[in-house]
């Protein structure tokens, strides 16, 4: 492969992968407004429970499956 398909290929890896950071910071912008939330009163459980949240949410890239769900060899979590 030509140097020029691979740097190519490389940087819409990279656009990929910062959408779908992006994406996620949005989602958990919803449980921690942005300006609104102080984490040094944010509890580890709050953050736990946003965490087990969003591990469990089906996501299409995943053929309707959560992460957790597909991490696991398809076997649901507790």
């Amino acid at each position: 492969m030509p140097i020029a398909d691979r740097l190519f290929f490389r940087r819409l890896v990279q656009i990929l992968e910062a959408k779908r950071n992006k994406h996620l910071n949005g989602l958990v912008r919803q449980h921690f407004p942005k300006g609104k939330t102080d984490f040094t009163k944010v509890t580890q459980a709050e953050l736990d429970e946003v965490e087990r949240m969003l591990n469990h949410r089906p996501r299409k890239r995943l053929d309707w499956h959560s992460p957790a769900k597909a991490f696991n060899g398809g076997k649901p979590l507790n």
